[in-house]
């Protein structure tokens, strides 16, 4: 007899619709395995093209750590209403490695992603941080799609 063994769930989130319901089931599957949730939201780390004194190109981000205060406090304001153990935490860098950092470090067992549905060119193009997590965290990852079946019921 096999059991899950479901102890600590990690929701990137982006405060979308779809992050929104992701949060949602991950809500669910923490009340039934009393597990805790990491909810993480990174700022992606923007380079801005400047030239400097002698006409080189340089390329110069923002690492100001107070941009991510807002954020961290709009999260952990989303989190208060869920009733589970919950954690908001804010980096800053690449979505797709951030996640995949955080799973390793921390002994993520689930991960729980929602999909936005981007395909064709523009999901070539911008890629696709659903498709990232799947192919390079270490843990099971359960995608929601943007469309479809949802696995929530109304416990009236």
């Amino acid at each position: 007899l096999s059991m899950l063994n479901i102890n600590r769930i990690l929701v990137p989130f982006d405060f979308s619709e779809f992050a929104d319901g992701a949060l949602l089931h991950a809500q669910e599957l923490a009340r039934v395995h009393n597990a805790t949730i990491d909810v993480l939201y990174v700022l992606e780390i923007i380079a801005t093209p400047t030239i400097d004194k002698r006409g080189h190109i340089k390329l110069r981000t923002d690492n100001d750590p107070s941009v991510l205060e807002p954020s961290h406090r709009a999260l952990e304001q989303r989190l208060k209403t869920l009733g589970v153990k919950a954690t908001a935490h804010v980096a800053r860098g690449s979505t797709v490695e951030e996640i995949k950092q955080f799973v390793a470090k921390h002994e993520v067992d689930l991960v729980v992603i929602g999909s936005h549905g981007i395909t064709g060119v523009r999901a070539r193009l911008l890629g696709s941080i659903s498709r990232g997590v799947l192919e390079d965290v270490s843990c099971p990852v359960l995608l929601l799609k943007s469309h479809g079946k949802s696995l929530l019921v109304d416990r009236a």
